[in-house]
């Protein structure tokens, strides 16, 4: 369910329930909350918008064609990107256009980095590393770090979960 709502300046939201459709208590699986923050100078993206959908996606590897890279990145839960079974195996995504960004949201098949790092850059050739994670637990998984600007960003393995390569049904990049 979609509430729009004017435009309005606030620090905090609430939703507050006024009658409840069944006799428990209301129940929300998420609350998404968008808008563009205060005082940001780049209003082009909406905070709470994956600015990673449908980028142009490379990879070291994948285990076939239907598993390409750019399924990792196609908001469809249902098709996934495979890598090549190699514990350096990587995702790298281009944005398209430099955004500030400071969470990745990682939607892992059965296959997942136990250790992996996300990296940015502004040219695709050198990248930084703006999170370390050594205990991937699989699933569904966040990462978030401190506000970069960058064009790229990659998922670089470090050690695999699971003797396959890394799969994932989505990966999704937020900005600040």
């Amino acid at each position: 369910e979609t509430v729009p709502f004017t435009q309005t300046e606030a620090r905090y939201v609430r939703m507050q329930g006024v009658e409840r459709a069944l006799p428990y208590g209301y129940s929300l699986w998420e609350m998404t909350v968008y808008g563009i923050a205060s005082g940001s100078s780049d209003t082009s993206v909406p905070s709470g918008t994956n600015v990673a959908k449908e980028a142009t996606a490379t990879a070291s590897g994948s285990e076939s064609d239907a598993m390409a890279a750019k399924y990792a990145v196609d908001g469809d839960d249902g098709t996934r990107w495979s890598s090549n079974f190699a514990d350096d195996a990587w995702l790298a995504l281009d944005l398209g256009e430099a955004y500030t960004i400071n969470k990745v949201f990682l939607n892992w098949e059965g296959a997942y980095g136990k250790a992996y790092k996300i990296q940015t850059s502004m040219d695709g050739k050198t990248w930084t590393t703006v999170k370390s994670v050594t205990n991937g637990k699989g699933g569904k998984e966040t990462v978030s770090f401190d506000a970069t600007k960058a064009r790229y960003v990659k998922l670089q393995g470090v050690e695999r979960g699971l003797p396959y390569g890394y799969s994932l049904w989505e990966m999704e990049v937020y900005g600040k």
